[in-house]
């Protein structure tokens, strides 16, 4: 298992072959759903092997950077992160 946090571990699933990548993208979707407090619209996670890549739309940098941190917090920054979230 990767180095994540110990409050997430038990959320998140092994990085072997045993659980999806759409599945992993679901989780990381809720948990940014939970902590931006539904301020990032349109939200998409797309995860692979070694990236996570968030999509949508938010109102406000501060949205943006708390979907980020989300991901972060889940991961421990081990993947790269692309925040592709729009502020309009």
């Amino acid at each position: 298992m990767t180095n994540l946090n110990p409050r997430m571990a038990s959320s998140l699933p092994e990085s072997d072959c045993s659980v999806s990548t759409d599945g992993l993208a679901q989780r990381i979707e809720g948990y940014i759903e939970s902590r931006a407090s539904g301020r990032i619209r349109d939200l998409h996670v797309v995860c692979s092997d070694h990236s996570i890549v968030l999509h949508g739309h938010s109102r406000t940098y501060h949205a943006k950077q708390l979907a980020q941190q989300a991901v972060l917090d889940l991961t421990d920054g081990h993947q790269v992160l692309c925040n592709e979230i729009e502020v309009r």
